[in-house]
């Protein structure tokens, strides 16, 4: 019986010794990052309005200016809004881009704020049962 309970005991200590799911971001790994890079959470709502500013660049059709020269003023006025400098952003990015799983996590974010935006605006949600 002894025995048994030991075995039981190796057994429970091995199996909380699990590793950290290396697929999963976690708080240290948002709260450590460099200094020069932008915090997560500020980079999400950085590449939510750049996405935001393409596609209605993307959607504008009698836009006096060329496509590239709008977007570089969204882009100004974005990085004004933010508080941050294009060159940061570029490295931030960089940065975010060299750790895949925080970059996935970042997108995931952006994704599912485009997505409640998408379901707050009834205009959106008639054009697609229409389609």
């Amino acid at each position: 019986m002894q025995r048994v309970l030991i075995l039981v005991m190796v057994w429970l200590w091995a199996a909380s010794c699990k590793p950290e799911d290396k697929y999963v971001v976690s708080d240290a790994q948002l709260k450590n990052l460099p200094d020069s890079v932008i915090a997560f959470d500020t980079m999400v709502l950085i590449t939510l309005d750049i996405h935001l500013a393409e596609a209605w660049v993307q959607e504008q059709k009698g836009d006096t200016l060329p496509k590239d020269e709008r977007l570089k003023q969204y882009y100004g006025e974005i990085f004004g809004i933010h508080h941050v400098s294009s060159q940061r952003y570029k490295s931030s990015y960089q940065y975010y881009t060299q750790q895949p799983v925080l970059m996935q996590e970042l997108y995931a974010e952006v994704s599912e704020k485009l997505t409640i935006m998408e379901s707050q605006q009834p205009t959106l949600q008639k054009q697609k049962k229409n389609e």
